[in-house]
């Protein structure tokens, strides 16, 4: 029996967003990156930044007094696939960030506020200067003298 292999993939590949561009303002990308969301429904392609883009310019849009309500429902079931998404995302870092054995990185900070509290609270002997009193000089009037 023969196999042949083919050169296409099994799938068609997802659509994918344009970078933003370096002169490219930002409500400009979020609106390019809803009207990509709305138009391709994936937003599996989609970077973090332009998806939080997305839902900013998504209030902007629905703020219209003319539209349509089907326009607004469309753009509205958009925003909560966005985010989803996002909270996808989120629990994702998370997720990966508290598996044992994880790198400690920027995300996961080892002193600071955002530390983790730890479970036993370090306890250390007491130096050897507290464990056992020592005679001190008592100052004489010569330590004074200036």
């Amino acid at each position: 029996m023969q196999t042949t292999t083919t050169t296409e993939p099994p799938y068609p590949p997802l659509p994918t967003l344009e970078p933003r561009r370096a002169d490219e303002p930002a409500q400009h990308y979020g609106l390019r990156a809803l009207r990509f969301a709305v138009a391709t429904e994936c937003t599996a392609t989609m970077d973090d930044e332009a998806l939080t883009l997305a839902t900013h310019v998504y209030r902007l849009a629905i703020a219209r007094p003319d539209s349509l309500q089907t326009t607004i429902d469309r753009l509205a079931e958009t925003d909560r696939q966005i985010n989803a998404a996002i909270r996808r995302r989120a629990a994702a870092r998370v997720a990966d960030l508290e598996r044992p054995g994880a790198p400690a990185g920027v995300d996961k900070p080892n002193a600071g506020p955002m530390a983790p509290l730890a479970t036993h609270p370090k306890t250390e002997p007491p130096a050897p200067s507290f464990a056992q009193p020592t005679r001190s000089a008592v100052p004489q009037r010569a330590d004074f003298a200036f």
